[in-house]
């Protein structure tokens, strides 16, 4: 479903009734309007629109799919696409979108609804106070990262809460919690690159599309985006680190495993060697004929096994 907003004047709203300056209207007061426009539209309908490099239904819908964060600048506009990473361990899709900007007109492409939800954020806290569409993209591209700190900082205690729970011999951790802490990470960091690289581009103002002022904007999202980046990377070094210490602890397991396996054998060894002994298939043996002997045996291996258990206990193996 598509939706346009105009770029009003805040002198021109009443503060009292309308918290910001992005108007929600229909798109025929949209297509008619002399003020900046904002629109949130289909690959179809933007195709419609017959702006120059969008000429095909097929442009505009692989435009959209685009699961990267990048720009192209033109003489005259700008154009683009957004990759939202899904704040999940497991594996998602992103939420996908592209964008056109010229002087006059913001448009998001959009099958979903993701750059609505954005918008939508933007209206309602009432911070958009330019009617510049150059202003809108900044704040967009802000509030794509809305609250990314303090997501890092809770991913961050989450894999603190793990690593206490990997000290505790008896918590299982899967492997796969860890590697989502991985994988989450890794797609944030490579989000926050492209969006700082973003944001370097559109400050440089190439084409000269945008006032000095509204290209200095974008410094911020480069420093965002860049601060973002950093602490992403710092997440997915520490998942390495859990990674390998939940290792650790798997090779000590198994080395545990091994030990009591060992201890059992060696313990069972002096009666599986007397067994074979009297199990061969032979005439005489010595002691075969005395009917004591078995009890004799017996006492035998009762020492054997004590004698090896205080072994083992002075060495500390139990």
């Amino acid at each position: 479903m598509s939706i346009y907003y105009e770029l009003r004047s805040v002198g021109a709203l009443q503060a009292s009734t309308l918290a910001s300056n992005l108007v929600e209207v229909s798109a025929d007061e949209a297509a008619t309007s002399a003020l900046p426009v904002v629109e949130v539209l289909t690959p179809a309908q933007f195709c419609q629109l017959g702006l120059e490099d969008c000429t095909d239904l097929a442009t505009s819908q692989t435009l959209a799919d685009a699961e990267s964060n990048y720009v192209d600048i033109y003489p005259d506009h700008v154009m683009g696409s957004f990759s939202v990473p899904a704040r999940s361990l497991e594996a998602a899709d992103p939420d996908t979108f592209a964008f056109f900007l010229d002087k006059r007109k913001l448009v998001f492409v959009d099958d979903g609804a993701a750059a609505k939800h954005v918008l939508a954020q933007i209206v309602q806290a009432g911070v958009l106070r330019s009617t510049s569409v150059a202003h809108c993209l900044y704040v967009f591209m802000k509030y794509l990262m809305l609250d990314d700190l303090d997501y890092m900082g809770t991913i961050e205690d989450n894999m603190e809460d793990l690593e206490e729970a990997m000290m505790d011999l008896n918590t299982e951790v899967r492997t796969s919690q860890i590697m989502g802490y991985r994988r989450l990470s890794m797609r944030f960091a490579a989000f926050y690159q492209q969006l700082a690289t973003m944001g370097a581009m559109l400050s440089d103002n190439e084409n000269k599309m945008m006032s000095h002022e509204e290209a200095r904007q974008f410094d911020h999202i480069e420093n965002l985006a860049d601060r973002l980046s950093n602490r992403a990377d710092t997440l997915r070094e520490y998942s390495l680190q859990l990674h390998e210490l939940h290792q650790t602890h798997i090779d000590l397991r198994q080395n545990s495993i091994m030990q009591l396996l060992t201890i059992v054998t060696v313990i069972l060894a002096p009666m599986t060697l007397v067994t074979g002994w009297f199990g061969m298939n032979l005439v005489t043996l010595p002691g075969a004929d005395v009917p004591a002997m078995w009890a004799v045996m017996l006492g035998v291996f009762a020492v054997c096994i004590v004698a090896l258990l205080v072994l083992f206990y002075r060495k500390r193996w139990l």
